[in-house]
């Protein structure tokens, strides 16, 4: 019974290692994306990837969903940004960064109408 704890304690924790070591390489390519001036189509799939891999490790990881938010937002694709961001939202409703991108999102909603 006890070597079953400690067993599942280490699986727990390789998983949670994962995660981490996953997203962390995620933000890396956020920073890189947001440094340059034309979006890279590349950098931008390696986030949607590497935010699926953890979505499927962890589904409510409100980081990765917001980071797909995000993708979706840059490349105009509205709907899909709005399910991930308000996902986010609703997982972490007092992030400020995820409720600013909420608030860019109604704008270019608003001006994807306009157009």
């Amino acid at each position: 019974m006890n070597n079953e704890i400690t067993y599942n304690k280490k699986k727990i924790n390789i998983k949670n290692n994962h995660i981490l070591l996953l997203s962390n390489i995620c933000q890396s390519y956020v920073k890189i994306n947001k440094l340059k001036i034309k979006k890279d189509q590349s950098i931008q799939s390696s986030i949607l990837e590497l935010s699926n891999q953890i979505l499927k490790l962890e589904p409510d990881h409100y980081k990765s969903l917001y980071r797909k938010g995000e993708i979706y937002l840059e490349k105009n694709d509205t709907d899909r940004a709005k399910k991930f961001l308000i996902k986010a939202n609703n997982i972490s409703p007092n992030n400020k960064i995820i409720n600013k991108s909420i608030i860019q999102l109604k704008a270019q909603l608003l001006d994807n109408k306009v157009k």
